[in-house]
């Protein structure tokens, strides 16, 4: 019987400390049970005495996700809800092992609330004795597991399949059109006012682009090193960071970079750099640091490379335009093995790697198809 807690950033020790101690009770009461923990999670030191009864697994690679969901019995999902950016996280994690057939036991917040079917396709557990008693439940009965399991993979499939959630947002969109048709707003650059009236519910603070954070249904995830514990010095005008990369599979088109503005209205451009190894210049793109959200994802998007498998490249950045207190920094990781070498800046060591994405084209992956055709720059 296995347990399972999927992890996706470091911000989840005190969701999963939370349960630590029915976990503690269960794992005494059942010495069979076992628990597998993947990515990055600081185990609460009450479960030091089952250390051989935990498997750890490190952050994979999205695609690998499933098959590690899929090897356990019972997914975890608590969440401690007190702050509003918990209470508005989604149920993605519902959705993850409902896919395939695994139930889930959930804190009740509204979107596990909204996900979930309490006793018909999950359970949802609002304290230390209802957590307790989900977990005997389903420990103890291998048929309800089985029921759960099955009547989430059906409701998943009817509520979440690309169909009915694409008629959703169309009906989405037809909303915001009608709102945005209700509260007409004229673009600063075309002249107008400041932008939408202070009635609109669809205001917004800026003209700009918005940043890119979310995956594309066309990107695989090249390289992942998305966990930043320090912060570079500012990008000024002249200097160039530069970071050694090794991209793992054909098709890369896009780097996403861990942008650290401090909240400052930054008016300089970026520029980024795929350099090869007799110093050619194999990709470049720029953005503009108006873009960028602080501590959040900028994306530099090129012409996909057909046969970047395998492949080491340097990434150089430059900025143009910056002045006092207008400049950029970069999210650091301590890690300067495997796919990255350590960060310099003007030749320094900063005594980590960039924390970036890479993104390759599926169908360079796969070799189903050649490559879509070049992309724009972001702009």
């Amino acid at each position: 019987m296995r347990l399972g807690y999927f992890s996706g950033t470091a911000t989840h020790d005190a969701d999963f400390a939370s349960i630590a101690a029915t976990l503690v009770e269960a794992m005494q009461r059942h010495p069979e049970l076992r628990l597998l923990v993947v990515g990055p999670l600081e185990l609460d030191a009450r479960l030091a005495p089952f250390v051989r009864r935990i498997d750890r697994q490190p952050f994979v690679p999205w695609p690998e996700l499933a098959g590690l969901v899929a090897a356990v019995d019972v997914s975890l999902a608590p969440l401690v809800s007190r702050e509003p950016f918990a209470a508005a996280k989604g149920e993605g994690k519902y959705m993850e092992a409902a896919a395939v057939a695994v139930p889930v036991i959930a804190s009740p917040t509204a979107a596990f609330r909204h996900a979930t079917r309490e006793g018909e396709t999950g359970r949802l557990a609002a304290d230390a004795d209802g957590w307790l008693a989900a977990l005997e439940e389903l420990i103890r009965d291998p048929r309800q597991r089985e029921r759960l399991g099955a009547a989430a993979l059906a409701d998943v499939k009817q509520r979440y399949s690309p169909g009915p959630r694409g008629r959703e947002l169309v009906e989405i969109l037809g909303q915001v059109a009608e709102e945005v048709a209700r509260h007409p707003a004229r673009s600063p650059r075309a002249g107008g006012g400041a932008g939408p009236s202070a009635g609109s519910p669809l205001a917004v603070r800026a003209d700009v682009p918005c940043a890119r954070f979310a995956l594309e249904p066309d990107a695989f995830p090249d390289v992942a090193v998305a966990h930043p514990d320090a912060v570079s010095p500012a990008l000024g005008d002249g200097s160039v960071l530069v970071q050694k990369l090794r991209v793992v599979e054909n098709g890369v088109f896009r780097v996403d970079l861990h942008a650290v503005t401090y909240g400052q209205a930054l008016e300089h451009r970026i520029e980024l750099r795929l350099v090869d190894a007799d110093g050619r210049i194999a990709a470049s793109a720029h953005a503009e640091a108006a873009w960028a959200p602080d501590r959040g994802w900028l994306g530099f998007a090129f012409a996909p490379l057909p046969a970047s498998k395998g492949v080491s490249y340097t990434i150089e950045l430059r900025a143009t335009g910056t002045g006092p207190g207008n400049a950029i920094s970069f999210g650091l990781v301590g890690a300067t093995s495997g796919p990255l070498a350590g960060a310099r800046l003007d030749g320094a060591e900063l005594g980590g790697a960039l924390a970036l994405r890479v993104f390759a084209e599926w169908r360079a992956v796969l070799g189903a198809e050649p490559l879509a055709p070049a992309r724009a720059a972001m702009e």
